[in-house]
C-alpha cells in the first residue's frame, strides 16, 4: 500500500492505493491461476487495473474491467466484485444516505475464529459456519445506505453498510434485489493484531439467502498470526503483470 508507506512524497490523485496479487493454488482444476491488482486512489477518475494469469494458457491477460457487479473470481457468484471488503471501487453508482450512528450487535474481536481458521475445515458446515465458533459484540456504527442512481445499472438495487466508529472497517452490509428483496448479507470478523499494530480482518463471510450458500474470505495458515506485516514496502516490479507470471505456482 504506498499511500501508507512512511516517508512518502506527495500523491496524486491518479497514483496508486494499493497493489494486490493472489494465487489459486486448489482445486488442483483452477489452481496455478493469478490475479494482480493496481487501485487507484481515485477509482471513478483513474479505474483500477488487472491482470490475470491463466495456468491452462501460460499467458498474462489484461482484464478489460474488474469492478462493480461483476461476478467475483472463484466465489461461485455468491458475491460480486465491489463487494470485496463488503464495499470498494467506486462509489458513483449509488446516491449515498448517512443515515446515523446506532449501537449494534456486531462481530468482534474475534479471536477463538481467528485461531481455529489455522485449520479451517471442520468450520465449513452447511449454510454456516457454526455459531461456537462466533463472537458479536454491543458496538457503535455509522450506518451508510446507497440507492442505486437512476439510469445506473448494478445487480442491488440498494445496499447498506455498518461501519466500524473506531476502525472504519465495514462489519455489516446488506444487499437488496431490484425488487427491494433482502438478498445478500455480509459479516466482516476481525481482531485487534499486536504486529500491525491494529484493527484488520479474520475473515469475510458472505451470504447468499436465495440460494442458501455462503462464501468466506479468510485470513489463515499456521503461524500464530497467518499473515505477516512489513513496514518496507516491495519494489513496484514485484507487482507487475511479468512479476504475476514468474511468480505463478504452475
Amino acid at each position: 500500500m504506498p499511500y501508507y508507506t512512511p516517508r512518502r512524497p506527495q500523491i496524486m490523485e491518479n497514483e496508486v492505493l494499493l497493489y494486490y496479487m493472489t494465487f489459486t493454488l486448489a482445486p488442483a482444476s483452477l489452481a496455478g491461476g493469478g490475479l494482480l491488482i493496481h487501485e487507484n486512489i481515485n477509482a471513478r477518475q483513474e479505474p483500477r487495473k488487472a491482470w490475470v494469469y491463466s495456468a491452462n494458457e501460460k499467458r498474462v491477460r489484461r482484464l478489460p474491467s474488474l469492478s462493480y457487479d461483476m461476478a467475483n473470481f472463484n466465489s461461485e457468484s455468491i458475491r460480486v466484485v465491489d463487494e470485496v471488503d463488503l464495499f470498494n471501487g467506486a462509489p458513483d453508482r449509488y446516491e449515498w444516505t448517512l443515515i446515523g450512528k446506532k449501537n449494534m450487535i456486531v462481530p468482534y474481536n474475534s479471536e477463538q475464529l481467528s485461531e481455529l481458521l489455522k485449520a479451517p475445515e471442520p468450520l465449513l458446515k452447511p449454510y454456516h459456519l457454526p455459531s461456537s465458533a462466533l463472537r458479536f459484540e454491543m458496538h457503535r456504527v455509522w450506518v451508510l445506505e446507497g440507492e442505486l442512481r437512476p439510469g445506473m445499472r448494478h445487480a442491488y438495487k440498494k445496499r447498506r453498510l455498518y461501519i466500524d466508529e473506531d476502525s472504519w472497517i465495514a462489519l455489516m452490509a446488506d444487499q437488496f434485489d431490484q425488487q427491494g428483496r433482502l438478498w445478500r448479507t455480509s459479516l466482516s470478523f476481525t481482531k485487534y493484531r499486536d504486529s500491525l499494530p491494529g484493527v484488520w480482518k479474520v475473515a469475510d463471510v458472505f451470504f447468499d439467502l436465495k440460494s442458501q450458500n455462503y462464501f468466506i474470505q479468510a485470513v489463515a495458515g499456521s503461524g500464530d498470526e497467518g499473515v505477516i506485516f512489513s513496514d518496507e514496502p516491495q519494489d513496484r516490479g514485484f507487482f507487475s503483470p511479468a512479476a504475476l507470471r514468474r511468480q505463478s505456482v504452475r
